[in-house]
């Protein structure tokens, strides 16, 4: 399995995100699709080498929009997405190493004409095959 297929399928699997309710898309929230949401975005991926070649433990520094129609529903969103990510894990044939460098910032705006209340969380992935 992929590292985008497992990493969806391990924040749609957690209690508070998916079971929740919330939406989990990589690049783009489907148009009309309801609230809370989270959307995925690959920023940069990393494939190191050392001198016999590629690593198996990757790095890959993903971007994770926490949106909801108010401040509370968002707030516990981001949470949620922060200790699933913060904690290892084996999904899908991937395993997750806890993330580091997780930051988040606040970019409130507008979505199918109403205010949704947005937190983006940055983070490193780290991961390899198992």
């Amino acid at each position: 399995m992929s590292f985008e297929t497992a990493l969806r399928s391990r924040l749609k699997a957690d209690a508070s995100i998916g079971g929740a309710g919330a939406r989990v898309d990589w690049d783009e929230r489907p148009s009309g699709s309801g609230f809370p949401a989270l959307v995925l975005q690959i920023i940069t991926g990393m494939r190191e080498q050392h001198y016999r070649g590629m690593q198996s433990l990757l790095r890959t520094r993903v971007q994770f929009d926490a949106m909801a129609i108010d401040y509370p529903g968002k707030k516990a969103l981001r949470e949620a997405v922060i200790a699933t990510i913060a904690s290892p894990a084996d999904v899908d044939g991937i395993h997750f190493d806890a993330a580091t460098d997780i930051s988040f910032s606040t970019r409130n705006g507008e979505a199918g004409g109403q205010f949704v209340f947005v937190d983006q969380i940055d983070a490193v992935i780290w991961h390899r095959g198992i």
